[in-house]
């Protein structure tokens, strides 16, 4: 995603980060997201959400913002809900929303 104008609201993330510390802890065994391996791509500067690339999964969305909650620990799904929370979309998608658009989870 070197190519991404991430415009002033996220900046680009690379290599071991605390983000990716934080979101390995946070992401329990039953997670949704646990078997795609996420990579964290970058950091929204005003909220905790992040960007990743799901690297295990073939056919899913290419990426997922998820909202870390910063507990550091495996976090258990209640009502219905996948802590930490996420949403899958597409490169374009998570432009248009959460760059240009200004989208938070």
């Amino acid at each position: 995603m070197k190519s991404v104008d991430w415009g002033s609201g996220w900046v680009p993330l690379a290599g071991e980060n605390a983000f990716q510390v934080e979101l390995e802890r946070e992401l329990s065994t039953s997670h949704p997201l646990f078997g795609a391996r996420p990579v964290v791509l970058g950091r929204c500067l005003v909220c905790d959400d992040i960007v990743v690339r799901l690297s295990g999964e073939v056919n899913a969305a290419e990426l997922a913002v998820v909202h870390l909650t910063w507990s550091g620990q495996s976090e258990t799904p209640t009502d219905n809900s996948a802590w930490p929370y996420f949403e899958r979309l597409t490169l374009k998608e998570f432009i248009a929303r959460f760059i240009q658009g200004g989208d938070h989870l």
